[in-house]
């Protein structure tokens, strides 16, 4: 296929580096070039307590919630999934499938429940059907995530116990990566509101306008909302949270500007 000027640049996670060499092999595969550049770390924070007395607080909760895969990993890093016996897993929600594949890649069994919306409103809507009365769940989390799910639980009466087991922050040499290209690419793809918002921040006053002016890709609803409301006008989302449905908007983004290139 044949690329616009500037290709494609994934911004990514400093610690999702092997995530974004999969989804630059998947595009590569495609014939689409790509370059990467981390825009945030993850931080993994203090555990909320002794790994053997959180894997007693899961065992003892019907139902266990996943909005990330970053926070599947830090709670294995707690070694906390080998604690706990199979017999006493709980039920799971898994905001996507990138998030549900990481939960079993630490070493949780069973296929969590899946959202049709990718984002913490689509829990949400899980938990509203699938929880039939009050009950405990426990939601190891990023220490920035938003309070739809803490609230949502407070007003059906749940208990629930959230962890915050890490948080993000900018990457420091972003910004000096992003200068150094000559002209802004084509695509950008990011993979969270978190991501776009800490790579909107690392670019130079000067130079904005002019990057505001390439295509974002987009994981999922909360990620393209935030695109737009930093700036970004022509925003792609991918149909589902998963890195086949980000290689087809990718190449869907990279289709409508070889349109436009080509004119009437």
């Amino acid at each position: 296929m044949v690329q616009p000027a500037g290709a494609v640049l994934l911004v990514h996670a400093l610690q999702d580096a092997d995530a974004s060499d999969a989804l630059e092999e998947a595009l590569a595969a495609e014939g689409v070039v790509c370059s990467h550049v981390p825009v945030l770390r993850r931080r993994l924070l203090p555990a909320p307590g002794a790994a053997e007395d959180l894997a007693q607080r899961v065992a003892a909760s019907p139902w266990l919630i996943w909005t990330s895969p970053y926070a599947a990993r830090a709670l294995a890093a707690h070694g906390v999934p080998g604690r706990c016996a199979p017999s006493r897993w709980p039920s799971m929600i898994a905001v996507g499938p990138a998030t549900a594949a990481a939960v079993k890649t630490v070493g949780w069994c069973g296929s969590p429940l899946l959202p049709e919306q990718a984002d913490a409103e689509g829990v949400v809507e899980v938990m509203r059907s699938a929880l039939t009365g009050p009950t405990r769940l426990v939601w190891p989390r990023s220490a920035d995530a938003r309070p739809t799910i803490e609230r949502f639980a407070a007003s059906a009466g749940h208990q629930l116990d959230a962890w915050n087991l890490y948080d993000t922050v900018a990457c420091p040499e972003a910004r000096a990566r992003l200068s150094a290209f000559d002209l802004p690419p084509a695509v950008v793809v990011v993979t969270s509101s978190k991501t776009v918002t800490l790579f909107s921040a690392a670019l130079e006053a000067s130079t904005r306008a002019r990057w505001q002016k390439a295509t974002v890709v987009s994981i999922g609803p909360i990620t393209s909302a935030s695109a737009r409301r930093l700036g970004w006008t022509r925003v792609v989302e991918a149909d589902e949270a998963s890195r086949p449905a980000l290689v087809q908007a990718v190449l869907r983004a990279l289709g409508e500007l070889g349109e436009a290139g080509r004119g009437p």
